[in-house]
């Protein structure tokens, strides 16, 4: 299932002329992929870390930046949505939940954003950047803003390796 901020993206950006970085850790053998793939112990996911470090990196370096995680298959209605304790940004039928500058400090605040965004199938996510005015951004947006996310966009994200690891896929200015 892919989402309206994912569709969006796929109409201003090209996937094929996009830089691609990955990251796998030297030291994987087969039991942390097992782990990390049964999601029995996400707090030590290497490549979660490798992301929330990037998404932290791209945050900080300007005060317009922001990174919007999209989890399409949740529903804002859905009785787990509801009892998620942290902020996250209703549209049409899915959440979305963001990073910005003044709450980008804390490393397990992205990776706690991370999770929930991925749910139990994959993670799709964009590093772009608002008119400082936007930020933060309301308790509800519309097309308009999602369509002003998607054509500043800078790089998007995606699960990859049955979803033990990820792909960032960065454009051309």
């Amino acid at each position: 299932m892919i989402g309206d901020l994912a569709q969006k993206v796929l109409e201003y950006k090209d996937i094929q002329t996009s830089t691609k970085t990955t990251f796998i850790p030297d030291n994987w053998d087969v039991k942390t992929v097992e782990r990390d793939y049964l999601n029995l112990d996400t707090s030590s996911n290497t490549t979660m870390s490798w992301l929330a470090r990037k998404i932290q990196e791209f945050v900080l370096l300007k005060d317009d930046h922001i990174v919007i995680l999209e989890n399409p298959s949740a529903n804002p209605r859905d009785p787990w949505v509801e009892r998620i304790k942290i902020p996250f940004i209703p549209f049409k039928d899915e959440i979305l939940l963001d990073v910005y500058n003044r709450n980008a400090e804390n490393i397990e605040y992205i990776k706690q954003r991370i999770r929930i965004a991925k749910g139990p199938s994959y993670l799709f996510g964009i590093m772009s950047s608002l008119p400082k005015s936007y930020l933060p951004l309301a308790a509800t947006i519309d097309e308009n803003i999602i369509e002003l996310l998607a054509k500043r966009c800078e790089s998007m994200f995606v699960s990859a390796f049955d979803g033990t690891g990820y792909i960032i896929c960065s454009f051309d200015k």
